[in-house]
């Protein structure tokens, strides 16, 4: 190798500790891998630095929460169809062309 063959890349300074260790002794917690830019299992980038990832139950009840309120927002908006349009028409007609709205 000659003087022309080295280059040094700086370590980003929200992945890198600093000092003189070489590898991953020389990341932050959750970061590893050249220039610490990967994440360490267990951890997900948010923007340049990697944070810790949410528990399973965490997961779960926020999409179980999402996924009761998507439904009674629907039901809300199905109920509020059926009263104002049942004026003189058939609920089943109304029934059925709020489904093919929906699909």
């Amino acid at each position: 190798f000659s003087q022309a063959d080295i280059t040094f890349y700086a370590c980003k300074p929200f992945a890198c500790n600093g000092g003189y260790w070489a590898g991953d002794r020389s990341c932050r917690k959750g970061s590893e891998g050249p220039l610490c830019a990967v994440c360490s299992d267990g951890y997900g980038k948010s923007g340049d630095t990697c944070v810790a990832c949410p528990s399973k139950a965490l997961n779960i009840f926020t999409l179980t929460l999402v996924a009761i309120v998507l439904v009674f927002v629907i039901f809300i908006m199905v109920l509020t169809n059926l009263t104002s349009g049942a004026k003189g028409k058939s609920l089943l007609s109304i029934v059925i062309k709020l489904l093919m709205n929906y699909l």
